[in-house]
Order: structure tokens, then C-alpha cells, then sequence
């Protein structure tokens, strides 16, 4: 191997031309926020991460899909045409179950969604950034997220 090749393997990859402006939410800010806001506080959470990587082209379609499957997953069982997956839920485990069924769907969209922006959240801790009160703007989002579901519901029980 020569000296110039030695060289270039030493240099280091991120720079700061490379790195996200600002830090997306950490992964467990994330969670906690789905799992206390429900499955719109997934999908504010997520869209905050994406506006602060600026990264709505590439994450525009995959802000849309996961919100359609999120909400045919949560909201479809309250409608007649979830009738058998709600009774079935509600044979299973009794009076709690559409909220773990909310509880189950909304945790496993919160992975994807971390999941979604490992490698940003990685280079975003190599360069040292971090999100500035997170909990505090998590915290904002879980209040939204519940009067938005409160709206939703109502919304869904009018139309049935």
C-alpha cells in the first residue's frame, strides 16, 4: 500500500458539509412520545424528525404511507368494517383490548419510524449534535397528539 492510500483511509468520512443541520429526536424520545401520544404523536414525532433533517423529499412518501397504515390499523376497528377484528380483540382479552391493540400498532410504527433515521441519528451523535429540550417539545407534541385524537375519534363515530 503506498502513502497516499494510507492517507485517504485515514481522513475522516463525515464532514461538515455531510452532517444533518440539526439532530433528529432521539430514539427514545420517539418511543416514549408514541407511547404516551398515541399514533398521531408517531407521526408528529416523525414529521418534527423529518422537518429538522429537512429531509421531506425523501421522507414525504414514507410520512404518508405510514400514516394510512397507522390510522387502517387503529381507527379501522372502530368502524363497521372492523366489527370482526374489534370483537375478536374484545373476546381475546376483554374490555382493554382496543387499547392495547392502539398500544401494540402504535410501538411498532414508533420502530419503524427510529428506524427510519438510524443513519442520521448516528452521523447527527458523530458531529456532536444534539435537540434542545427534547422532552420539552415531546411533551408539546403528546398534548397535540391527544387533542387530535380526541378529534379524530369524534370525527369517525360521527360518520358511523
Amino acid at each position: 500500500m503506498s502513502d497516499a492510500s494510507i492517507e485517504r483511509l485515514l481522513q475522516p468520512s463525515l464532514d461538515h458539509a455531510q452532517a444533518p443541520a440539526r439532530a433528529p429526536y432521539s430514539a427514545s424520545a420517539q418511543f416514549l412520545t408514541g407511547f404516551f401520544g398515541g399514533p398521531l404523536a408517531v407521526l408528529f414525532c416523525f414529521g418534527a424528525s423529518v422537518h429538522r433533517l429537512d429531509r421531506w423529499r425523501e421522507d414525504a412518501w414514507f410520512l404518508a404511507v405510514l400514516a394510512v397504515a397507522l390510522f387502517g390499523a387503529v381507527y379501522l376497528p372502530q368502524t363497521p368494517f372492523g366489527a370482526p377484528v374489534r370483537h375478536w380483540w374484545l373476546d381475546l382479552l376483554g374490555s382493554g383490548a382496543m387499547r392495547i391493540w392502539t398500544t401494540l400498532w402504535t410501538s411498532l410504527a414508533a420502530l419503524v419510524a427510529i428506524h427510519r433515521h438510524r443513519r442520521q441519528r448516528r452521523a447527527a451523535d458523530l458531529m456532536g449534535l444534539s435537540v434542545e429540550r427534547p422532552f420539552l417539545s415531546c411533551a408539546l407534541i403528546v398534548v397535540a397528539a391527544i387533542i387530535g385524537s380526541f378529534v379524530v375519534s369524534a370525527a369517525i363515530k360521527g360518520l358511523i
